[in-house]
């Protein structure tokens, strides 16, 4: 998948595209900064959107939504399976005792 470009250079071409001449195309915007039309347009209706200008999910919104519930950085069972995740070579007794301790500690829910 190619590198989405940065956003900086989307807002300054979506803002071209918005103080248009009358009778300038959004095809010849999208031909001089070397982006195809549709990509154009969707930047555009994604900046309505982000603007309030469009109804829509804006992208914070879209980025919580993906955030599965109780899995923001400060949860301590997230943190706990982090932990756990990165003790892969320790031997069993050491990661039963780690278990045991972020049990007794909270950090660690209760399995």
């Amino acid at each position: 998948m190619p590198k989405p470009y940065p956003k900086e250079f989307r807002d300054d071409v979506v803002n071209v595209a918005r103080n248009r001449q009358p009778g300038q195309h959004l095809k010849q915007i999208a031909a001089d900064f070397g982006i195809s039309e549709s990509c154009l347009t969707n930047w555009m209706k994604a900046a309505d959107v982000e603007d309030g200008v469009k109804p829509g999910t804006t992208a914070a919104e879209n980025a919580d939504l993906r955030e599965p519930p109780g899995a923001g950085p400060r949860s301590p069972a997230r943190a706990g399976f982090s932990v756990l995740a990165c003790t892969s070579s320790l031997s069993n007794r050491k990661l039963n005792d780690l278990t045991d301790e972020l049990t007794s500690t909270g950090l660690l829910p209760d399995l």
